[in-house]
């Protein structure tokens, strides 16, 4: 069995660091996974670890789902206060592009979220709005990922 590799924005929570995201690309993982569950959304939708919250709660302590406003101060949110991807988001989508590292995303199967081929057709008007192009989306949605199975 084959190990591949894959970096997790935002786990531990901290916040986007674009050049230790850069620092992976560059070392060779096969896939970028975000948004993980420690996204806004998901904590708006699903709640945390206690942990997340407040250092002095335990990591297995669950959080139901919290307001939104909890959800924005708590999690990470990949959206500027105009409804457009942080810089870090857009630079980290541009740089897995141009090195055919997969985009991957539980969110898209969690049953409370939208269907997995919806929140898909969501991801990707979202990537044509911010430019990209349908041959880079299809790289990075489908060939990155088509390829990295194949490795295993």
């Amino acid at each position: 069995m084959k190990c591949l590799s894959a970096w997790i924005v935002g786990i531990p929570l901290k916040p986007i660091d674009f050049a230790e995201i850069k620092a992976a690309v560059e070392g060779g993982v096969l896939g970028m996974w975000m948004p993980p569950v420690t996204s806004a959304w998901s904590i708006y939708r699903l709640g945390g670890r206690g942990v997340w919250f407040d250092k002095a709660r335990r990591h297995d302590d669950p959080v139901p789902p919290t307001s939104w406003e909890d959800a924005l101060k708590t999690g990470i949110y990949v959206l500027d206060d105009q409804g457009r991807l942080l810089p870090a988001i857009r630079d980290t989508v541009r740089l897995c592009a141009d090195h055919g590292v997969a985009m991957l995303s539980s969110d898209a199967g969690i049953p409370l979220l939208p269907q997995t081929v919806e929140a898909y057709r969501l991801l990707a008007a979202m990537l044509r709005a911010y430019g990209m192009t349908e041959v880079e989306m299809r790289q990075l949605m489908t060939g990155s990922a088509k390829e990295m199975l194949t490795l295993s």
